[in-house]
């Protein structure tokens, strides 16, 4: 079935086998932050199989965090989804008047690093370490 865009769902993040990551951990504070934050977010479906999720919490005025959840079944799709969230996000920005756009990735994951640069995002200095070890490292759109 061809891919598509559909509302997001919360539930979404809990209905796919994830590509990296903790899934639980990741679906309950990106649920979170959707929660406490005005935030906007797709789900790219290739039916009936879940593909990802990806969205923007809105932070202060300009300022956004981006958040994307994969699904390994993403593969047979990553052209698609690239060329389709590129257009969404630069779409959202300008709708939003957003001047700063960050995100962190794991500092381990060449692909994933490889991916948001493509996005146009850029490294930033700042990193962060979690209990386990991983380290994330800030890429980011944009000047606060």
């Amino acid at each position: 079935m061809k891919p598509e865009i559909i509302r997001f769902e919360p539930e979404h993040l809990l209905a796919f086998d994830w590509r990296e990551f903790d899934r639980d951990d990741c679906s309950r504070w990106t649920r979170e932050l959707m929660r406490r934050y005005p935030a906007i977010a797709y789900t790219g479906v290739a039916r009936p199989r879940i593909l990802g999720c990806a969205g923007l919490v809105f932070f202060d005025t300009g300022i956004a965090f981006a958040w994307l959840a994969a699904s390994r079944d993403l593969e047979r799709h990553k052209l698609w989804f690239h060329r389709t969230i590129k257009v969404y996000f630069r779409a959202v920005m300008r709708s939003y008047a957003l001047r700063y756009v960050f995100t962190w990735v794991r500092e381990d994951s060449e692909r994933n690093r490889k991916w948001i640069e493509a996005m146009g995002f850029q490294r930033r200095r700042e990193t962060q370490a979690e209990a386990d070890g991983t380290v994330h490292v800030k890429y980011a759109i944009g000047a606060m």
